[in-house]
């Protein structure tokens, strides 16, 4: 029977489905037998990722109700890798956890490793992917409010005595790794981390072209195989691993601490120089004297202003002066 892989969140958009597709590829390419299923029942996502959105005709639901149609809604999408897509017009209540776990634990016996794209949150679906899910990767973003949900999903984990699941840091940047992320760790109250994923632009350009499956990209593929190792073998990579592996894959334009300190001096530097030219090319300061003499001023017609009565002890009275009388000599010299 082969290895049913749950990948859950506590909060939706932290690109859990993105890391089920990459992940799938992934382990296909090593070999495995992998089929991805969304378990997203009334909503669905998988299929538009890889761009199968127009080849289903059946769905986990209908093969639910009938076994034999099992073949026709498991989709290709290349060697060693098929995907089951969700039901979008049923929700698990229509469908039963009963139903599905059998239906994913006899199909686990045709395939090394059924990924299966859980729902967010704690609700209905997730519940019962983690009754029967043999690991279980927990997908979160370095935000406060991915945090707690992915630390409320790991005390969900503990109650089911499932204790057999790893951190995903999705969409990480270097500096957060650098400052964050042993604040992160003791938020969350995790243990062990599957992997660090590098936020790239990449990712997102072939998630909207829907050509996921293909992803080709030097900073985040590399990082997938601490977590195909914990998948293989049970076993997580060193803290201190993974991280150094990431400072090795990270992007091009990250920057450590030290760089962005770097990089912040040297703007501050470039900034107050830019003042000092422009104070000096400023013709207000200029000690030309300008004779006034025959300048003729044109009289102002006078205006309906509201009056306001100001205080010698009030500072805006002064301070309202010391503008006017700068205003005026600044006139002048322009003149």
């Amino acid at each position: 029977m082969g290895r049913i892989i749950a990948l859950v969140s506590g909060k939706g958009g932290v690109g859990k489905t993105t890391v089920t597709a990459c992940l799938g590829v992934a382990l296909s390419q090593q070999g495995h037998r992998v089929l991805m299923t969304d378990g997203d029942f009334g909503l669905r996502d998988l299929d538009l990722v890889v761009g199968k959105q127009n080849e289903v005709i059946f769905d986990v639901a209908d093969v639910c109700g009938d076994r034999e149609l099992a073949n026709d809604a498991i989709i290709p999408i290349h060697k060693n890798l098929d995907l089951l897509p969700a039901s979008q017009a049923l929700r698990w209540e229509d469908v039963g956890r009963n139903k599905y776990r059998k239906l994913i634990k006899k199909l686990a016996d045709e395939y090394d490793y059924v990924l299966v794209d859980a729902p967010a949150g704690i609700g209905r679906g997730a519940d019962a992917i983690l009754d029967f899910a043999h690991r279980i990767l927990i997908v979160t973003q370095p935000l406060w409010v991915s945090l707690r949900n992915a630390g409320r999903v790991i005390q969900v984990c503990r109650e089911k005595r499932q204790f057999d699941y790893a951190i995903v840091f999705n969409a990480m940047q270097q500096i957060q790794v650098d400052t964050d992320m042993e604040t992160m760790m003791r938020t969350l109250g995790a243990e062990y981390i599957g992997t660090v994923l590098p936020y790239a632009e990449n990712v997102i350009h072939y998630t909207q072209e829907g050509q996921l499956h293909t992803l080709q990209d030097d900073n985040f593929m590399p990082m997938l195989k601490p977590l195909i190792s914990y998948i293989e073998s049970g076993h997580t990579w060193e803290d201190h691993e993974i991280l150094q592996a990431y400072e090795s894959h990270k992007q091009p334009g990250a920057s450590s601490i030290a760089l962005f300190e770097e990089l912040v001096e040297h703007i501050e530097k470039a900034t107050m120089k830019e003042a000092e030219e422009s104070i000096m090319e400023d013709p207000v300061v200029e000690t030309e004297k300008v004779e006034l003499d025959n300048i003729e001023l044109e009289p102002l017609e006078p205006e309906e202003t509201e009056v306001v009565t100001f205080t010698e002890e009030n500072p805006v009275h002064r301070n309202t002066q010391l503008l006017m009388r700068q205003r005026q000599s600044k006139w002048r010299r322009r003149r």
